[in-house]
């Protein structure tokens, strides 16, 4: 078997012949390059991937074996294919089309990307082109390809006393933390600041650990939610914070550079974000950020703490009560009933649960939190930047998987822990804790009525509640779907026309 790879900024131990990228941390010690191609050839060669957390991925070669193997949260996605008996791997779509050609895209994963803004499981948008997925090794040899996951989220649930949770969410974040200093240190800390939880955390531990070269920084129309607090947060914690205003057109501008990073950031497998892209082009572009520089943007503590979870998912019927969940999270629109069927199939893996919570959270983690939410964060390498997960470290996947659901409904552990934290620096402010069955009722009460209104009521709700000025964002791409009557002239989510935009886009370059 002939195995050709091609990747960016990889490193290849010829002794070991593994090709690495990014890093892999235990304890406090960090594993790049040559240490992490070590790291990782002898998980592999013993089989022990207990130890495994990092932003990585790999390609191992080993006596006629290829093993790919990617990390908890597919933050560095691979793609591969065999034609005969050749094998090619790729870290993009564009190598890979060099590599060796496209067949025509795949009519369900068409369907199901417009629908969601990803492809589900293994597939892409071309049949015969294979995607790793989060926690993830790929093994092939000229006999069989198989695969399987070394973490799952959630898992096996512990009973622990609420007290005693609480006391060990809260080491849990200083002590993980003070095991990314060492990759933190030297460097400048740009800080996306909202006015949620997750960021103003960062913010907070940052102002524990004593940096003081932080720059925090928060952007979207004049008249966004997210302004005055994070601005607020900045100042109580002595770091300085700029607003990049998605309604001046020296902030917003389509270029080619724009397209490039959409097919980047997309590798037919996913939406390309446009969220963040223009304000990192800005920071960048005002040397605000440079090669010293290290984003950390609050990805996805929310979700790791229950705030995806809903108030009926406690109920035993667990597949009617799961896939109720995934088309209320996820879908944009509903399609035909073979369609659907084929996207249950993308889940049927975490039927192993027999709480309909569980299928939920794990589908909910595997597919859209890895594939939209962790590939959003392609923007920074985009620019050239290091980035760092934080909230994604193993330990505390691990952690929120093994609570009681009951501990993990409306965030309740999370939030109380921060409620803490936070009023010893005044950062905590009346509204922060937003989640109750009250809010569930209230949401599908006005999900309910907002489907009822007249289209001139949900165009006018829909501006109001555009923060990001997505509806300038997308109106090119929008007035071109117009044009080829794909969709047509009413309201519709803003991912949506992002996705159909993005497929035709594709078509166009195959």
């Amino acid at each position: 078997m002939e195995v050709q790879f091609s990747g960016e900024n990889f490193f290849y131990d010829a002794q070991l012949h593994v090709w690495v990228k990014g890093y892999a941390i235990f304890g406090n010690k960090i594993f790049k390059d040559k240490d992490l191609a070590q790291f990782l050839y002898s998980a592999l060669q013993s089989e022990n991937f207990e130890q495994l957390n990092g932003q990585f991925a790999a390609v191992s070669l080993f006596e006629s074996k290829i093993r790919i193997i990617s990390d908890q949260i597919r933050s560095i996605p691979l793609y591969y294919q065999m034609r005969g008996d050749k094998l090619f791997i790729a870290d993009s779509l564009v190598r890979m089309k060099e590599m060796q050609g496209f067949d025509l895209l795949d009519f369900a994963q068409e369907m199901i990307f417009a629908k969601n803004g990803f492809c589900t499981t293994w597939n892409t948008l071309f049949g015969d082109i294979k995607q790793t997925q989060a926690a993830e090794i790929v093994r092939i040899s000229p006999e069989k390809a198989s695969y399987s996951f070394y973490l799952r989220f959630p898992a096996s649930t512990i009973d622990t006393e609420y007290a005693k949770a609480k006391e060990q969410l809260k080491g849990l974040i200083f002590e993980t933390f003070e095991n990314y200093l060492p990759f933190l240190r030297g460097k400048k800390v740009l800080l996306p600041l909202s006015s949620g939880l997750d960021s103003r955390l960062i913010a907070y531990l940052l102002k524990k650990s004593d940096f003081k070269n932080v720059l925090c920084f928060t952007f979207g129309r004049k008249s966004s939610f997210e302004i005055q607090k994070s601005k607020k947060v900045a100042e109580m914690l002595g770091f300085d914070w700029v607003f990049v205003n998605y309604e001046d057109p020296n902030v917003i501008k389509f270029d080619a550079q724009l397209y490039e990073y959409l097919q980047y950031a997309a590798n037919a497998s996913a939406m390309p974000y446009l969220q963040d892209y223009f304000a990192i082009k800005y920071l960048k572009n005002l040397s605000l950020a440079d090669e010293n520089s290290v984003f950390m943007p609050g990805h996805s503590a929310d979700f790791l703490a229950g705030s995806h979870l809903r108030p009926w998912l406690g109920s035993q019927n667990c597949r009617e009560d799961a896939q109720r969940f995934i088309e209320e999270q996820n879908s944009f629109f509903s399609h035909t009933k073979n369609i659907l069927i084929q996207e249950e199939n993308s889940f049927s893996d975490a039927f192993h649960f027999d709480e309909a919570w569980k299928v939920a959270e794990e589908w909910d983690f595997r597919e859209r939190q890895t594939k939209l939410i962790v590939n959003s964060a392609r923007v920074f390498s985009f620019f050239q930047f290091e980035y760092l997960l934080f909230f994604w470290d193993r330990r505390w996947i691990e952690f929120f998987g093994q609570l009681p659901y009951e501990n993990r409904l409306y965030k309740k552990l999370y939030d109380d822990v921060l409620n803490n934290l936070f009023l010893e620096e005044g950062i905590w402010f009346p509204g922060d804790k937003k989640l109750s069955a009250k809010t569930f009722r209230w949401r599908t009460l006005k999900n309910i009525v907002n489907r009822k209104l007249p289209e001139y009521y949900q165009r006018k709700k829909q501006k109001a509640a555009d923060w990001m000025n997505y509806e300038f964002l997308t109106h090119e791409m929008r007035r071109e779907l117009l044009d080829k009557k794909l969709i047509k002239n009413k309201v519709l989510p803003y991912n949506y026309i992002l996705s159909l935009w993005y497929l035709e886009f594709l078509k166009s370059k195959c």
